[in-house]
């Protein structure tokens, strides 16, 4: 039978023009691309000239600046900066400042020397500037605008160290018009690492040789005491670093918009059982998976993280009085009702209830633990609407029991529904309403059994409203009551399938993989704990 020669042709597509779809400020392309025609209209996402991809296979997800921005707090580095122009190119965030009876020369040459424009769209004489790149990039025929874009005459290489004898970077820059920070994040000791910040200088923070694990505050006050304007992405308890948030999944109070940390985690640097120091490539997209929210202490030492995280300007106080009143009327906000204040003292406000009648290291510095605190914890999922008789009952009974501890309510939904559960080991995605953490906390040693009769009794209540089949749990807010693994370690199939019934309560569909992976890479269980995954050597059972 004769072989006939075929081919395909583009008949039609759906959606048409695709570059033009925009949903919350975002196109199809992440912070600082723009969408592009390819031929046969195919879309691409592009990054302009000084930027490189976060992912390079996930093109969509954006790129990130290959310099450090202009700093406002250093002499007018404007001569060290030049102009990218791409016609027919916009982006669609608003400007900070407008200009009309401008030339295309003088509105760059405003932006080259403004520290806080990173952009200009320029239109028929009228230039609008903008402090990032942040979304809704597009390229085509219909668009009239032409983007110049602040670039620097440099790049810098990517500092992320094939061995462990050079330097990690942590790269933040100054100032508030970069989408994305590129930064490199190790487990760094609390004085080697306030050290390291104190020695250098404000655009860049470069430290060496660090090992051991450091306290989230402790690193919130370095990277701050170092410049005011700079916020440093890692957890929202005094004890956690960027280790253990990671490495469960990283939600926060911005994943609604942003996504879980490990959203943006681009690769890392692990130890595995075999001693060997891999980077993303050397360890394989499996095990990267793996890393990325399937829990600590599972699959080897992470020695460092590479993530991209955005940063934001929310402007001053009169700005934001003027937007309150647009939109908000009812409150009768003005300018006197909003404090300003760094990201820093934001931070121990909400947690501390500070003010600044006092410097905020007063009340971030490390202090000694109290020795007789205690407290236990456990988490739920909901999927469906708990009923309002349902939290009148909460609040009028529970909460004034005798060790009545405290519940938090963390919403999902937003860009968490946009990534697929299977697309990292967290998998409490599409559908979650909200998380609830319940905490009971007790002083000393005779209050325990009150702290977690209360804390056992109030979870019973809650199962009939909560997830079911099975009632799914946060692997960061670890629950030894859901199951252990066997004191005496069980041999190939028989761990796996014990461990399977809190594995899924914590992964769902993704327990089973993890599981396959943990065997790939560490099949003698080197790397185990009472909830660790244990190695699935062979396959299930039918």
């Amino acid at each position: 039978m004769g072989r006939r020669n075929l081919s395909w042709a583009v008949m039609g597509q759906f959606p048409t023009e695709g570059c033009k779809i925009k949903t919350s400020m975002q196109g199809l392309c992440g912070p600082n691309s723009y969408c592009v025609y390819g031929p046969n209209d195919r879309l691409n996402c592009e990054c302009p000239s000084g930027y490189s991809y976060v992912d390079s296979q996930l093109r969509y997800m954006g790129c990130t600046q290959g310099f450090m921005s202009q700093s406002c707090d250093e002499k007018n580095r404007s001569a060290e900066f030049g102009v990218v122009k791409l016609p027919n190119t916009t982006w669609g965030n608003s400007p900070y400042e407008g200009y009309s009876h401008t030339t295309e020369d003088q509105c760059a040459d405003s932006c080259l020397k403004d520290c806080l424009c990173a952009a200009a769209m320029y239109d028929d004489s009228y230039c609008a500037k903008m402090v990032s790149l942040a979304g809704f990039g597009r390229q085509g025929g219909d668009v009239a605008m032409k983007a110049l874009i602040k670039a620097a005459d440099y790049i810098e290489e990517d500092a992320f160290a094939d061995d462990l004898t050079a330097p990690a970077v942590v790269k933040v820059p100054v100032g508030v018009r970069k989408s994305f920070l590129s930064v490199h994040l190790v487990m760094a000791s609390s004085d080697d690492f306030l050290q390291c910040v104190r020695d250098k200088i404000p655009g860049e923070l470069v430290y060496t040789q660090c090992s051991s694990s450091f306290s989230g505050v402790l690193l919130y006050y370095a990277v701050a005491k170092n410049n005011p304007r700079l916020a440093f992405p890692s957890g929202e308890c005094p004890t956690i670093g960027v280790g253990g948030h990671f490495s469960g999944g990283g939600i926060g109070m911005m994943m609604r918009k942003y996504g879980l940390s490990i959203d943006r985690v681009v690769d890392a640097k692990l130890v595995n059982a075999n001693g060997e120091l891999l980077d993303r490539a050397g360890m394989g997209e499996d095990l990267f998976w793996a890393i990325r929210g399937g829990g600590g202490g599972n699959f080897g030492v992470v020695l460092s993280w590479k993530a991209v995280f955005r940063a934001l300007y929310l402007g001053e106080c009169g700005s934001l009085a003027s937007t309150m009143r647009d939109r908000f009327p009812e409150l009768n906000m003005t300018s006197a009702d909003c404090q300003p204040m760094t990201w820093l003292q934001s931070a121990a406000l909400s947690f501390f209830s500070f003010t600044n009648s006092k410097p905020v290291e007063d009340v971030l510095l490390p202090r000694p633990a109290s020795p007789s605190t205690f407290s236990k914890g456990k988490s739920d999922y909901v999927r469906q609407a708990i009923p309002k008789a349902v939290w009148k009952e909460v609040y009028a009974s529970w909460f004034t029991m005798k060790g009545a501890g405290v519940i938090v309510l963390e919403p999902h939904g937003g860009y968490m529904c946009g990534v697929p559960e299977d697309a990292t080991p967290y998998p409490h995605r599409r559908g979650v309403l909200y998380v609830i953490q319940y905490i009971a906390y007790w002083m000393s040693a005779d209050g325990g059994p009150a702290a977690t009769s209360w804390l056992d009794g109030f979870y019973g209540f809650m199962a009939h409203h909560v997830t079911k089949h099975p009632r799914e749990a946060y692997v960061n807010f670890r629950d030894l009551d859901i199951g252990q693994n066997a004191l005496e370690e069980e041999d190939g199939l028989g761990a796996a399938e014990n461990a399977r019934f809190w594995g899924q309560r914590y992964f769902l569909g993704n327990y089973e993989k993890l599981a396959k992976v943990k065997a790939a890479v560490d099949p003698t269980n080197f790397f185990r704990n009472e909830q660790s995954i244990p190695p699935m050597r062979n396959q299930p059972r039918e």
